[in-house]
């Protein structure tokens, strides 16, 4: 007896694969929210947090490693990602955040002492997450690049054998 199989079209699965995808940003940019939101305006401790900053780095890492050993090359097809841009953003990022917390955490002081303490925490903040951005994409695509020259060579033995 022949079961019945279900044929999907690509198209379907397409729009499926989309939907989930952005699915799976809008939670990743609720949590991240979440975990800003409790970290600045609640000042929440970091145990009421935990579970959400975890999920957002956890669904980070998974994604990354995921697609590394699946081959999909991290640079898409808008070729090598700019790891000075990437240095910028994560380091104007961790600054605004962690600025306007310390901000909000010290004004005070900030007001009594001057604004150069503040500007100062500032700008090592910006370095210093720049260089830890930057280092972190430059593993990414080294990784990347071991795992595209390795898809690389298998597609050529497979080729040369036919």
């Amino acid at each position: 007896m022949k079961k019945n199989k279900i044929i999907r079209d690509e198209r379907v699965i397409t729009q499926v694969n989309r939907i989930q995808g952005e699915a799976y940003i809008i939670i990743s940019v609720v949590l991240f929210s979440s975990v800003i939101v409790q970290q600045i305006f609640f000042d929440a401790p970091f145990k009421q947090y935990a579970v959400e900053l975890f999920c957002v780095v956890g669904i980070a890492i998974y994604t990354i490693i995921r697609s590394i050993i699946a081959g999909i090359n991290l640079e898409g097809t808008q070729g090598k990602i700019n790891t000075f841009t990437v240095m910028f953003f994560v380091g104007m990022l961790v600054t605004i955040i962690q600025g306007t917390k310390n901000y909000v955490a010290y004004s005070e002081m900030y007001q009594r002492d001057g604004m150069g303490y503040f500007i100062a925490v500032l700008v090592v903040l910006f370095i210093s997450s720049s260089i830890l951005g930057g280092l972190v994409i430059m593993v990414l695509n080294y990784i990347n690049k071991i795992r595209q020259q390795s898809i690389q060579r298998a597609l050529d033995e497979e080729e040369t054998k036919d």
